[in-house]
Protein backbone atom coordinates (compact mmCIF):
# COMPACT_ATOMS: atom_id res chain seq x y z
CA UNK A 1 0.00 0.00 0.00
CA UNK A 2 1.13 3.53 -0.69
CA UNK A 3 0.83 5.65 2.66
CA UNK A 4 -1.19 8.18 1.51
CA UNK A 5 -0.66 12.31 2.20
CA UNK A 6 -3.72 14.05 3.85
CA UNK A 7 -3.78 17.67 4.16
CA UNK A 8 -3.99 18.35 8.05
CA UNK A 9 -4.18 22.30 7.03
CA UNK A 10 -5.05 24.56 3.92
CA UNK A 11 -1.67 26.09 4.83
CA UNK A 12 0.00 22.50 4.42
CA UNK A 13 0.15 18.81 3.77
CA UNK A 14 1.80 16.01 6.12
CA UNK A 15 2.42 12.82 6.43
CA UNK A 16 0.59 11.08 9.35
CA UNK A 17 2.02 8.04 11.10
CA UNK A 18 -0.82 5.74 10.12
CA UNK A 19 -2.82 5.19 6.84
CA UNK A 20 -5.96 3.68 6.04
CA UNK A 21 -8.24 2.16 2.93
CA UNK A 22 -11.40 3.75 2.43
CA UNK A 23 -13.68 2.23 -0.09
CA UNK A 24 -13.73 3.77 -3.31
CA UNK A 25 -17.91 5.31 -3.25
CA UNK A 26 -17.29 7.13 -0.02
CA UNK A 27 -17.11 10.74 -0.02
CA UNK A 28 -14.59 12.92 0.57
CA UNK A 29 -15.71 14.97 3.98
CA UNK A 30 -14.65 18.33 5.51
CA UNK A 31 -11.56 17.89 7.99
CA UNK A 32 -11.60 19.89 11.29
CA UNK A 33 -9.55 20.86 14.07
CA UNK A 34 -10.34 17.21 15.39
CA UNK A 35 -10.13 15.32 12.52
CA UNK A 36 -8.01 14.09 9.90
CA UNK A 37 -10.18 12.28 7.54
CA UNK A 38 -14.32 12.80 7.20
CA UNK A 39 -16.41 10.54 5.04
CA UNK A 40 -20.04 11.00 3.90
CA UNK A 41 -20.98 7.41 3.60
CA UNK A 42 -24.39 7.03 1.15
CA UNK A 43 -25.96 3.99 1.27
CA UNK A 44 -29.49 2.48 0.36
CA UNK A 45 -31.54 3.07 3.84
CA UNK A 46 -29.72 6.91 4.40
CA UNK A 47 -26.29 8.66 4.74
CA UNK A 48 -23.53 7.80 7.57
CA UNK A 49 -20.97 10.72 8.52
CA UNK A 50 -17.51 8.89 9.53
CA UNK A 51 -14.92 10.85 11.05
CA UNK A 52 -11.23 9.63 11.88
CA UNK A 53 -8.81 11.95 14.89
CA UNK A 54 -6.09 10.49 16.66
CA UNK A 55 -4.75 11.70 20.41
CA UNK A 56 -1.56 10.99 22.14
CA UNK A 57 -1.48 8.07 24.26
CA UNK A 58 -4.51 6.85 25.10
CA UNK A 59 -6.86 9.71 24.00
CA UNK A 60 -8.00 10.10 27.61
CA UNK A 61 -8.64 6.28 28.60
CA UNK A 62 -11.29 3.92 27.39
CA UNK A 63 -14.39 4.66 29.75
CA UNK A 64 -14.34 8.33 28.88
CA UNK A 65 -14.25 7.98 25.39
CA UNK A 66 -17.22 5.95 25.08
CA UNK A 67 -19.07 7.72 27.89
CA UNK A 68 -18.82 10.76 25.85
CA UNK A 69 -20.66 9.02 22.95
CA UNK A 70 -23.04 7.57 24.70
CA UNK A 71 -23.85 10.83 26.54
CA UNK A 72 -24.27 12.14 22.70
CA UNK A 73 -27.03 9.45 22.40
CA UNK A 74 -28.77 10.44 25.63
CA UNK A 75 -27.56 7.12 27.28
CA UNK A 76 -26.72 6.81 31.01
CA UNK A 77 -22.71 6.04 31.50
CA UNK A 78 -20.96 2.43 32.43
CA UNK A 79 -18.33 1.32 34.34
CA UNK A 80 -15.42 -0.10 32.84
CA UNK A 81 -16.36 -3.52 33.02
CA UNK A 82 -19.63 -2.56 31.22
CA UNK A 83 -17.99 -1.26 28.51
CA UNK A 84 -15.52 -4.11 28.16
CA UNK A 85 -18.35 -6.66 27.81
CA UNK A 86 -19.79 -4.81 25.17
CA UNK A 87 -16.74 -4.50 22.81
CA UNK A 88 -16.37 -6.72 20.23
CA UNK A 89 -12.37 -7.46 19.58
CA UNK A 90 -11.06 -7.39 16.09
CA UNK A 91 -7.37 -7.66 14.83
CA UNK A 92 -6.47 -5.28 11.88
CA UNK A 93 -3.15 -4.52 10.67
CA UNK A 94 -1.88 -2.19 13.99
CA UNK A 95 -3.12 -4.72 15.98
CA UNK A 96 -6.26 -5.56 18.45
CA UNK A 97 -8.86 -3.03 18.46
CA UNK A 98 -12.10 -3.02 19.75
CA UNK A 99 -15.44 -2.26 18.19
CA UNK A 100 -18.21 -0.18 20.14
CA UNK A 101 -22.14 0.01 18.83
CA UNK A 102 -23.89 2.67 20.58
CA UNK A 103 -27.35 2.94 20.25
CA UNK A 104 -30.21 4.60 21.71
CA UNK A 105 -33.73 2.91 20.78
CA UNK A 106 -35.57 5.56 21.63
CA UNK A 107 -33.56 7.63 19.11
CA UNK A 108 -33.76 6.73 15.40
CA UNK A 109 -32.06 9.51 14.33
CA UNK A 110 -28.60 8.66 15.29
CA UNK A 111 -26.71 5.27 16.48
CA UNK A 112 -22.76 5.27 16.40
CA UNK A 113 -20.49 2.44 15.66
CA UNK A 114 -16.94 3.59 17.11
CA UNK A 115 -13.24 1.68 17.33
CA UNK A 116 -10.65 2.26 19.39
CA UNK A 117 -7.37 1.40 17.35
CA UNK A 118 -4.25 1.85 20.00
CA UNK A 119 -0.88 2.39 18.26
CA UNK A 120 2.67 2.84 19.98
CA UNK A 121 1.79 6.13 21.24
CA UNK A 122 -1.51 7.23 19.85
CA UNK A 123 -4.44 6.27 19.22
CA UNK A 124 -6.99 6.65 16.29
CA UNK A 125 -10.30 6.94 16.94
CA UNK A 126 -13.03 5.87 14.18
CA UNK A 127 -16.78 7.44 14.99
CA UNK A 128 -19.59 6.37 12.02
CA UNK A 129 -22.93 8.09 13.04
CA UNK A 130 -26.20 6.93 11.03
CA UNK A 131 -29.83 6.63 11.25
CA UNK A 132 -30.52 3.52 13.52
CA UNK A 133 -31.98 1.09 11.03
CA UNK A 134 -29.19 1.91 9.05
CA UNK A 135 -26.39 0.82 11.42
CA UNK A 136 -26.38 -2.96 10.67
CA UNK A 137 -26.03 -2.32 6.83
CA UNK A 138 -22.60 -0.38 7.27
CA UNK A 139 -21.27 -3.01 10.10
CA UNK A 140 -18.93 -5.22 7.67
CA UNK A 141 -18.01 -2.04 5.80
CA UNK A 142 -17.18 0.04 9.01
CA UNK A 143 -14.87 -3.41 10.28
CA UNK A 144 -13.23 -3.38 7.41
CA UNK A 145 -12.02 -0.03 7.13
CA UNK A 146 -10.75 0.14 11.23
CA UNK A 147 -8.79 -2.93 10.14
CA UNK A 148 -7.38 -1.69 7.66
CA UNK A 149 -5.50 1.03 9.73
CA UNK A 150 -1.31 0.64 9.41
CA UNK A 151 1.76 2.81 10.05
CA UNK A 152 2.84 4.95 7.02
CA UNK A 153 6.45 3.62 7.08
Amino acid sequence: MIPKKIPLDNNEISLLPFRWDAPTHWLVGDKSTMRVASYLIPSEDGSADLSVIYLNGDGGGLAANVNRWRKQLNLAELTIEEIEFRSKNFIGELGKYKIYKIINIDSKESAFLCAIIPADDFTIFVKLNTYLDNINNLEEEFINFSSSFDYNE
